[in-house]
């Protein structure tokens, strides 16, 4: 079984760049053995490329389904939060303006995390309107991702790839997973690849994705912000 992600344009500059550098790594989990990607670890840290975010496109460009894709087969349906929304949190100066109260300013940010997420994995069309608002949102987080850039990733029969929350995306060029080796996520991580394929030994099931998944939709987006 195998399936196509989206690219980032960033990202495939970034790989490009190391592996002309010759510091563009594989990662092989060996059989039976866990291994655990995260920003945090002094063994993976290298291979981690920080971001800043400039604005909600760009961030949909990094870790967002692609527009595409998005466009014709959102992965979830609008929030039904999202139509409950007050008509003053349209403007972006709700988080500037010194008159707006603590109250506004709370619902506008309970808002705009949502509406994010909406943006970046559900139905993109439905929140257009608000695109100013998310910017000006990222803005107040300063906005930091972290992604990890590899060659191939292969995960053998029987082992883990653990990949932590503070990894929002892991770009590689194929993704393999044989037999019953697995990847799982606490978080939603976008996989920016070429190719992804799993079950690959005969007779081995599907490795599959383990809770957060592949692309998942979930909250908080909140490790967007490290400040």
């Amino acid at each position: 079984m195998s399936g196509q992600c989206g690219r980032s344009e960033r990202l495939e500059r970034e790989a490009s760049g190391r592996e002309r550098d010759g510091r563009l790594a594989n990662l092989e989990v060996p059989e039976g053995e866990t291994r655990v990607l995260s920003y945090s670890s002094e063994a993976m840290r290298s291979h981690y490329v920080r971001l800043e975010v400039r604005d909600i496109d760009h961030l949909a460009e990094l870790i967002g389904t692609p527009n595409e894709i998005a466009e014709k087969t959102p992965i979830r349906c609008c929030d039904p939060r999202l139509s409950a929304a007050s008509a003053r949190l349209v403007s972006s100066a709700v988080f500037n303006e010194a008159e707006v109260s603590p109250e506004i300013r709370a619902e506008a940010m309970g808002f705009a995390r949502l509406a994010t997420e909406e943006y970046l994995y559900g139905n993109r069309a439905a929140v257009q309107i608000h695109k100013e608002l998310l910017s000006a949102y990222l803005n107040t987080r300063a906005a930091i991702i972290f992604a990890a850039v590899f060659g191939d990733i292969t995960v053998q029969n029987g082992a883990v790839l653990k990949v932590a929350s503070n990894t929002l995306v892991l770009r590689a060029n194929r993704i393999r997973m044989f037999g019953t080796g697995a990847i799982t996520c606490d978080g939603p991580t976008t996989f920016d690849c070429h190719s992804l394929q799993g079950g690959l030994t005969p007779g081995g099931s599907f490795g599959g994705f383990g809770p957060g998944g592949f692309t998942a939709p979930t909250l908080p987006i909140e490790p967007f912000s490290v400040s």
